[in-house]
């Protein structure tokens, strides 16, 4: 229990630290990326409308805080294609760059055609497409410097973010035991007061249940004796299934693991009930494969298996089918319970697995439920690393599907 409730603590606190984390690096590198493309895109439109040059003094600003320097124009790095109206002859300007020839910056023209884009990038060339009377100017700016401080600031802000990460979780795992102390130290209370809680009552509860027995025996026909042997009764079993629970909720609550064939005890657990069903009128049909095996406590899961098949019986409808299945996967072993039943269509499934939740609480009392049956089998099934979940299916019915892992 500690240990699951501390690793949800930890998982919790880095979930919401890494959603922060991610935010806030995206927002970053995106604010920073649209600031570079707009000032790409602010010297393109300056180059287009000074005929293919930059000027010296640009009074104002561009968006974003762009500004140019008496460097500017030494510093850029531009060539321009004239696309002529017939689209045959090409005019190429090299002027402000020394990397490009005329056939690259032709190669480069058809990939600014192909992508049928006004802006975009064509390589480390941010280019402009201008429409003029006598035909097609495309501008192709040297982004490279702003794509490599792109490329860098995210490269620094991930590693930054990984590492924020990882210090984050030592923290977290580092404090998690004293954050959740108060928490364990209620839990532990609970679990205390329902052990000792048990044994005072188990002295009177025995003294009251032989008295009303030692009653019904003087006199059968005495309803108040037979109320009370069958309330003592059903509390006996509702201490015994507290003190149970308790027990599977603690840290390690399996004393003794070993490993024994699975396919063996879930026919032992299965077969008394199908005959039960089976005398009240209901059909069961079983299907289990061969040589399953499994790692734990042999008893304990045939405690879990019973809880679902006795509410399984209990609450099936009818003239109904119970279906139970029990199959091996890639690594783990599925074991499923179907019946049909009569629950409440706005009956949230998971609540079944809640402490004392009855979805028919005067059918459960009538039944001698008291709402912990699916609880102390959720807690066996997680003690022994596997899991178990409910859904609906058509016709009314339910379906319990447990996960274990395989041996």
């Amino acid at each position: 229990m500690l240990r699951r409730l501390r690793w949800k603590f930890i998982g919790t606190a880095m979930l919401a630290v890494l959603i922060v984390l991610t935010l806030l690096v995206s927002g970053i590198n995106l604010a920073y990326r649209s600031i570079s493309i707009d000032g790409l895109d602010h010297m393109l439109d300056m180059i287009a409308a000074n005929q293919g040059r930059i000027p010296e003094n640009v009074p104002g600003t561009a968006p974003w805080g762009f500004r140019m320097t008496p460097e500017t124009p030494f510093e850029t790095r531009f060539f321009l294609v004239r696309r002529m109206a017939g689209g045959e002859d090409v005019a190429v300007q090299t002027d402000y760059i020394a990397s490009v020839s005329a056939e690259d910056a032709e190669t480069y023209l058809r990939q600014a055609l192909a992508a049928g884009q006004t802006r975009g990038f064509v390589a480390q060339y941010r280019f402009l497409r201008v429409q003029e009377a006598d035909g097609t100017v495309f501008v192709f700016l040297d982004s490279s410097r702003q794509l490599q401080a792109f490329r860098t600031l995210l490269l620094i802000s991930s590693l930054i973010t990984c590492a924020a990460l990882c210090l984050t979780f030592f923290l977290v795992w580092l404090l998690s035991s004293r954050v959740i102390r108060p928490t364990l130290r209620s839990i532990e209370s609970q679990k205390r007061f329902i052990t000792d809680a048990s044994h005072e009552i188990k002295t009177p509860l025995t003294v009251i249940s032989s008295y009303a027995d030692v009653m019904c025996m003087e006199d059968e026909q005495n309803e108040w004796a037979r109320g009370i042997q069958k309330e003592s009764h059903r509390l006996a079993q509702l201490v015994a299934d507290l003190v149970l629970l308790s027990r599977w909720d603690e840290e390690e609550p399996i004393r003794e693991t070993r490993r024994f064939d699975l396919s063996r005890a879930i026919w032992d657990t299965v077969t008394p009930y199908k005959h039960l069903a089976e005398a009240g009128g209901m059909r069961f049909s079983v299907q289990i494969a061969e040589g399953l095996q499994l790692e734990g406590d042999e008893g304990a899961i045939q405690t879990a298996l019973s809880t679902l098949l006795e509410n399984a019986v209990k609450y099936s409808l009818p003239d109904s089918e119970i279906h139970l299945t029990a199959e091996k996967l890639k690594r783990s072993v599925s074991i499923q319970v179907s019946n049909a039943c009569a629950l409440p269509e706005d009956l949230e499934l998971e609540r079944l697995f809640d402490r004392f939740y009855r979805a028919d609480p005067s059918r459960s009392r009538d039944s001698g439920g008291a709402g912990v049956g699916l609880s102390i089998a959720r807690a066996i099934l997680e003690a022994h690393g596997g899991k178990i979940a409910a859904s609906r299916e058509a016709g009314d019915r339910v379906l319990f599907r447990i996960t274990l892992p395989a041996a």
